[in-house]
């Protein structure tokens, strides 16, 4: 339906929890939700902490309120709100971070869903940095070997 996979909303109320996020997209009929990292937000909003959630969409559910909320989000004029109860509503935004659900800086943060991502998998950037030279070294030796102009034996 549409490239965004994850949101922004600041100011989350500490009462709320990562399954209430997930429930509240779904029930609405907006998206099915794989993952929510909850940071506490550096500073207090009238006097009270609030929560920084990004939530990675699976899903966009082909509903009419999903569509409106693709098409606030796309349109910088306009405020994204996202009502999850009666007269409870988020600004979300298009979260440009998009790594922070899957990041193991943050796994103690983050809620997986594990009806939808099965793996649950985080990125640990000591690992890509090592898979990085890794790739190098084989590169290297294959270059050494000329290997891509070898003949392929079959069997």
């Amino acid at each position: 339906m549409t490239a965004i996979t994850s949101i922004f909303i600041s100011h989350v109320e500490t009462s709320f929890t990562p399954e209430y996020i997930i429930e509240a997209f779904y029930c609405q009929g907006i998206a099915t939700v794989s993952r929510v990292t909850l940071l506490l937000a550096n500073k207090k909003y009238n006097g009270v902490f609030y929560y920084n959630a990004y939530v990675e969409i699976a899903q966009w559910h082909e509903t009419e309120a999903a569509y409106s909320l693709i098409s606030r989000l796309k349109n910088p004029t306009v405020e994204a709100r996202f009502a999850h109860a009666d007269d409870n509503w988020w600004v979300c935004e298009i979260n440009q971070d998009t790594q922070i659900t899957h990041d193991v800086a943050y796994k103690a943060h983050t809620f997986v869903n594990y009806l939808v991502d099965e793996v649950g998998h985080f990125i640990d950037y000591e690992d890509i940095q090592l898979f990085d030279e890794l790739s190098y070294l084989i590169e290297q030796e294959r270059s050494m070997w000329n290997l891509e102009t070898q003949p392929a034996y079959v069997f």
